[in-house]
């Protein structure tokens, strides 16, 4: 689709902060700026308070309805003729200054598939988009003022260390706030206009903040009213995270390859085009050896590559670079997994993502892919 949304001065990505969403959605930008040498920018949107810091300290906050305003805030900045530089840089500030914590009655129902079984009659606070757990939950017959009043805490108490991200002075003169209430499909006109009116007393009373503009509506809907499910890009036969992973990697490799000046493919180019690859694809992702991913067994093989072709350009420095990959995926059976949904689960639902002392599959299909190649290098 990017090339139908080109142009001379470059292409703007929004992209929620979901780390499939982060790799899929750099891996066309790859691709594409490797095709057409485009300018193409990424803004994340991370704006979700109810993941705790320690939590989420690798992958960062979640993006949710506060990607609404990104879009119009980057038209507007559009419309006006600034640069998109400029453009990316005031997206990245808003989004850095946003808070948003949503509530619901229960998780999504996906058609075609089982529905979730979760203790029922519960007000659910934090659920993810992806049908994560939610945070914390209520009685089903808190009132709504007490739920609206606990959100509110959430996102604007600047002492909570792991969910306070505003200053304590958000409400002081001079301060321009923009408050939006987003209908994810379940409620009436009625419904979220009331609701509309309660939290803008609670801001006013608790919080001296009075929003210079209001937004009330379903601007970002959900599957059966309740909740948003995305769906999942395909990148071409694997699809998925490590799909994207790859994707990202070969593009950039081949990136490399094309801007290099030397004839042949000798092995020195090829572990300069790794080394290239590995650095853009860290600017999607944060994995990193340890985090049990297909990176505990990549940067190792990157590394001892880059290394040894500067002792030895033939085969031999390959296969050694393959064993550490080897090694590195060997080391994932004892590690705990940090990327991923797990991320934003807590221990009580967290037991179906124990690794039972098996290598981590991604770091397994990196060697088996290396591998091959060794053996199609030989042959």
């Amino acid at each position: 689709m990017l090339e139908h949304a080109a142009s001379a001065k470059g292409t703007l990505i929004i992209v929620k902060n979901y780390t499939r969403d982060k790799l899929n959605f750099g891996l066309a930008a790859e691709r594409f700026k490797a095709s057409t040498g485009n300018n193409v920018k990424i803004v994340l949107v991370a704006d979700d308070v109810s993941v705790g810091r320690s939590r989420g300290i690798l992958v960062g906050r979640r993006g949710l309805a506060g990607t609404v305003l990104i879009h119009k805030i980057a038209g507007a900045a559009t419309e006006r003729g600034i640069e998109l530089e400029e453009i990316a840089s005031l997206c990245s500030l808003v989004t850095e200054n946003m808070g948003t914590n949503g509530v619901s009655l229960g998780p999504c129902n996906v058609p075609g598939q089982k529905a979730l079984e979760r203790p029922q009659h519960w007000i659910e606070l934090g659920m993810g988009i992806h049908n994560e757990p939610a945070i914390s939950k209520f009685p089903p017959d808190t009132m709504i003022d007490v739920v609206i009043e606990k959100m509110l805490h959430t996102i604007l108490d600047a002492d909570n260390k792991e969910h306070g991200y505003f200053p304590n002075d958000t409400g002081k003169e001079g301060n321009s706030v923009v408050l939006l209430m987003n209908n994810l499909g379940g409620l009436s006109v009625i419904e979220i206009g009331a609701l509309t009116s309660m939290v803008t007393t609670q801001l006013k009373t608790r919080y001296n903040i009075v929003p210079c503009r209001t937004y009330t509506g379903a601007f970002l809907t959900a599957l059966d009213g309740r909740m948003e499910v995305l769906a999942e890009t395909v990148i071409d036969a694997m699809g998925g995270t490590s799909g994207a992973i790859y994707g990202i990697f070969l593009s950039a490799f081949a990136a490399a390859i094309l801007q290099g000046e030397e004839e042949s493919m000798s092995m020195r180019m090829r572990a300069g085009a790794s080394s290239k690859a590995l650095c853009t694809l860290k600017q999607f992702t944060g994995a990193r050896v340890g985090d049990r991913t297909l990176m505990d067994a990549s940067i190792p093989f990157v590394d001892e590559l880059q290394r040894s072709v500067n002792l030895k350009e033939d085969i031999t420095a390959f296969e050694g670079a393959v064993e550490q990959a080897i090694i590195g995926c060997d080391t994932t059976r004892s590690l705990t997994a940090k990327f991923g949904r797990s991320t934003y689960v807590d221990d009580e639902h967290n037991g179906h993502f124990k690794n039972g002392n098996l290598p981590d599959p991604r770091a397994c299909g990196v060697v088996a892919v290396l591998t091959e190649i060794v053996k199609g290098m030989k042959n």
